[in-house]
């Protein structure tokens, strides 16, 4: 099945900008807070919070972990060390796939500062996002909201409409977005989130701005920056500059080696255009292991499977991949519809070229379910090579028939 699905394939290499996980924190609050406030302790108090910051922004949330447990012997209720330990704690858990592990002992540190000071603006902000990575939503905005109205953060509005973004609540996100703008326009967690946003309203200019302003500014945490890099490279490959796309997926690896969808991507690249199946089925595997619950690794792997004419691979990856869609953390909402649709193509043309007519018309049908133009596309062209196509066992059947000419005449 030779570049078979090659057109369907480049369509779709862009998707996986939405997917991105935020796991960085308020850490330049705590960056700006020892330059500007001693009222924590000494200087070994700061020098410890700077090596945590070190530790944070390159992803060694244990060393970092390790480094407060110490200082926190001596100093058990020092608030600014409870902060950075249930942060790291939040962020180690997004990044593992742990959320609800982590936010837990994340939970039990912020009642605690709570209790030491039941004003404290940073641990209803912690508490929300606690919630937020465990898709306990109205948790989530209720903390976002008590942090609110003790004071009102840059930080705050970003996650408040972090939340939204997850509910699928695509311009309420938007607008706290741009109110955690208002109040710092040097906010990058704020800024990478309305970017994304752009994206997905298909505003790739406005897009574009936000990320080469971001790649130009002080590293906040690897990555994030991979991410930057990932999204610009997207744009890139959506206006057909595939050299240019490539150049950035491989940024975005030197930047931030384990850095999945940078993986994923120049994997796809070895599949679409690069006559390199085998070799990117090797990564692929190795990447779903490396990141059990993540959707994307799953998806591609199968459809580097479909690509090599390896059926039954392909619909035992896609399968799994479509499991996982409703527990992916990283899918906004209504994201999993589209992704559910185009897991489902799939699947249908996989069933289809393995002769199991049943299970092809089966995923067909759903696809109508809710998709989007990319798959749509995909559809209808496969649909109209007829006898010659991919569903050549199964256009005889009545509905598949009725498909056919209901999407012609869309």
């Amino acid at each position: 099945m030779k570049k078979k699905l090659i057109i369907g394939g480049a369509i779709l290499i862009g998707g996986l900008v939405l997917l991105i996980v935020i796991i960085t924190g308020a850490i330049l609050i705590y960056e700006n807070s020892i330059n500007n406030n001693t009222s924590q302790g000494d200087l070994n108090n700061n020098q410890v919070v700077r090596g945590v910051i070190s530790d944070f922004r390159e992803n060694k949330f244990d060393d970092a972990i390790v480094d407060i447990d110490k200082f926190l012997l001596d100093n058990p209720n020092d608030i600014e060390l409870l902060l950075l330990k249930a942060d790291n704690l939040l962020a180690k858990g997004s990044a593992q796939f742990a959320e609800k592990e982590f936010a837990l002992k994340a939970q039990i540190i912020l009642n605690k500062v709570l209790q030491l000071d039941p004003e404290n603006v940073k641990a209803y902000r912690l508490m929300g996002y606690s919630y937020e990575i465990q898709n306990m939503f109205n948790e989530a905005l209720i903390n976002y909201d008590k942090s609110l109205d003790i004071e009102e953060l840059s930080d705050t509005y970003n996650w408040k409409g972090h939340t939204y973004d997850l509910m699928g609540e695509i311009l309420k996100a938007e607008e706290f977005y741009k109110k955690a703008i208002e109040l710092d326009d040097n906010n990058q967690m704020a800024l990478r989130n309305l970017s994304r946003v752009y994206l997905r309203l298909d505003k790739k200019k406005e897009a574009r701005k936000i990320l080469e302003r971001l790649i130009e500014m002080p590293v906040d945490n690897i990555s994030a920056v991979a991410g930057d890099y990932h999204s610009l490279g997207t744009i890139e490959f959506d206006e057909n500059n595939k050299d240019k796309a490539k150049r950035l997926f491989e940024k975005a690896l030197e930047i931030d080696s384990s850095f999945m969808l940078a993986r994923v991507e120049l994997a796809k690249f070895k599949v679409l255009f690069e006559e390199k199946r085998e070799e990117a089925i090797l990564e692929l595997n190795k990447i779903s292991q490396d990141f059990p619950k993540q959707v994307f690794p799953l998806e591609w792997l199968g459809f580097a499977y479909l690509e090599n004419d390896e059926f039954d691979k392909a619909i035992e990856e896609l399968n799994k991949a479509k499991e996982l869609v409703s527990s992916d953390i990283t899918l906004m909402g209504e994201q999993r519809i589209l992704i559910r649709s185009r897991l489902n193509y799939y699947l249908s043309l996989a069933y289809s070229l393995n002769g199991n007519i049943e299970k092809s018309k089966e995923c067909l049908l759903k696809i109508m379910e809710g998709t989007d133009k990319s798959t749509m596309t995909m559809l209808i062209n496969s649909l109209h090579k007829g006898s010659n196509g991919p569903y050549k066992n199964i256009m005889s059947d009545p509905e598949v028939s009725g498909l056919v000419d209901q999407l012609v005449n869309l």
